[in-house]
């Protein structure tokens, strides 16, 4: 069993110390077993006894003085880092950059996706109205083959007289009456629709407009333009000096 080197007592547990080959109990070798436990191999083989510590060579000779041999920072050298951290730091700046286009990106991808949006949304509501539509396009189809119809019976109860002059302040209606009489075809005004002049459909050749006389029923209509072909020569001596062929 060993014998600790200090108090020369058989020990149990003992530290071993490595440098003079000695046993020493935890107590006299000034640390508890735990603390002793929590060393590394290589400092449990450094631990050294109080009388190898007081046995130690020592030395009187200064360290060595960092101040001594260190040598102080010039105002070049501080620039020359200086300049070595701008050049760390300047990619920074291009992240800003980067970081700045690519925010612009996201808005501008955000502005265009909301378009989409409201495009998509019209879309849908006009392929919605399409049946619709169709219904809407026939049902123009009819009305504007029911006004041709219209205008077509409307034109057969319309007489055109030419060769009539014209003139300020003239009473078309007195007219027709005067050439009802003239031929002997009374007209009255409870069969005219509309009595007006209209522009010649000849390019302006003729500065007389014709008068277009629209009846309620086709039967005066056709009546008046009988009788008026069937007269050889009928003048406008009820209307103006009685030299123009009607």
């Amino acid at each position: 069993m060993p014998v600790c080197g200090s108090c020369e007592e058989e020990v149990t547990d003992a530290i071993l110390y490595t440098v003079c080959d000695k046993h020493y109990d935890f107590g006299c070798a000034g640390i508890t077993e735990a603390k002793y436990r929590r060393l590394g191999e290589r400092k449990k083989k450094e631990w050294s006894c109080h009388t190898c510590n007081f046995n130690a060579p020592t030395t009187d000779a200064p360290l060595p003085s960092t101040s001594s041999t260190s040598t102080p920072p010039t105002l070049e050298m501080v620039m020359q880092r200086l300049d070595s951290l701008s050049l760390q730091l300047a990619p920074l700046k291009s992240l800003e950059v980067i970081k700045s286009d690519i925010s612009k990106l996201k808005t501008s991808t955000n502005n265009i996706a909301k378009r989409i949006d409201s495009l998509e949304a019209r879309v849908t509501k006009v392929e919605d109205t399409q049946p619709e539509t169709g219904l809407l396009n026939n049902k123009i189809l009819q009305l504007e083959s029911a006004l041709e119809l219209k205008d077509q019976w409307l034109r057969a109860n319309n007489c055109e007289i030419k060769g009539i002059p014209q003139k300020h302040g003239e009473n078309l209606f007195d007219f027709l009456f005067k050439v009802g009489q003239t031929i002997s075809y009374p007209v009255s005004k409870e069969k005219i629709n509309f009595i007006a002049r209209v522009p010649a459909r000849d390019g302006g050749k003729t500065s007389v407009k014709p008068i277009i006389v629209s009846f309620g029923v086709r039967c005066p209509a056709r009546a008046l333009v009988r009788l008026l072909l069937s007269a050889t020569r009928l003048f406008t001596a009820v209307a103006s000096d009685g030299t123009t062929p009607i």
